[in-house]
């Protein structure tokens, strides 16, 4: 049965079947309706027991490049903090996290970057964590959770500690959590003007860039010179013989 068409004893029954509706709109069906919105305010709260049992429906949501726009009705909702626990907090961090979200699919840091850096990017992204959650998935996850009330290394554990309770596997969690610990000193190596000094994971050059364009004091100049890094960064892994052009997400 389709699930828009599901009634609403059975979202009653199993409320993770909202975090379902917020997987198919972000595979390209139906938006949620008001229908359902209705339903959930009439719901006691917490929904979601267990997080673990909607994880593979989460997982489906970050899969697609139109997630951010799920990810936000599962924040209206009040769905996305009882997934993942430590995403409560700060409104304007939620808000800007979630609208570099969508710049991950956008692509508007990817201007400037050279073929054989964002071609490289592509490959790798392609790849599987653990055989599971891809690269672009991940990227979008790893956006979201980039920042929060805290500093980065407590931060990361709080992350850490939610996304195994969800379910996520070591691979899937260390490459959202090494974002987070890179994030803070590429950021400052952007604004500074002064190149890494070290090697930045794929996952936070691209979460990192994603979320430069969409902070509202961050002039052009900072966000070009944050892309002129970046492709700095990415050469350093590309192999210099590949050029077939990806498909991008």
């Amino acid at each position: 049965m389709n699930i828009l068409n599901r009634p609403e004893s059975d979202f009653r029954e199993d409320p993770t079947l909202f975090v379902e509706l917020a997987h198919a709109w972000a595979a390209g069906g139906p938006a949620p309706t008001a229908e359902h919105e209705a339903w959930l305010r009439e719901l006691p709260r917490p929904l979601i027991s267990n997080p673990a049992l909607t994880r593979a429906a989460f997982w489906g949501v970050l899969s697609f490049p139109e997630r951010a726009r799920s990810l936000t009705w599962l924040e209206r909702a009040g769905l996305l903090e009882e997934i993942i626990p430590s995403w409560s907090g700060d409104y304007f961090r939620q808000s800007l996290r979630l609208r570099a979200v969508d710049e991950v699919h956008l692509e508007h840091w990817a201007n400037g970057l050279s073929e054989s850096a964002f071609d490289w990017l592509c490959v790798y992204q392609d790849q599987r964590a653990d055989g599971r959650l891809g690269g672009w998935a991940l990227t979008g996850l790893a956006t979201l959770l980039l920042s929060g009330d805290e500093p980065a290394a407590s931060w990361a554990l709080r992350v850490g500690k939610d996304l195994k309770a969800l379910g996520a596997a070591k691979g899937e969690i260390e490459r959202v959590s090494t974002a987070i610990h890179e994030y803070p000193e590429f950021y400052q190596a952007i604004t500074d003007d002064q190149p890494p000094a070290r090697a930045i994971s794929p996952t936070a050059v691209v979460a990192t860039l994603a979320t430069l364009m969409v902070i509202p004091e961050i002039p052009a100049e900072t966000q070009a010179r944050g892309i002129r890094f970046a492709d700095s960064l990415l050469l350093r892994f590309a192999a210099p013989e590949r050029t077939g052009k990806q498909v991008r997400r």
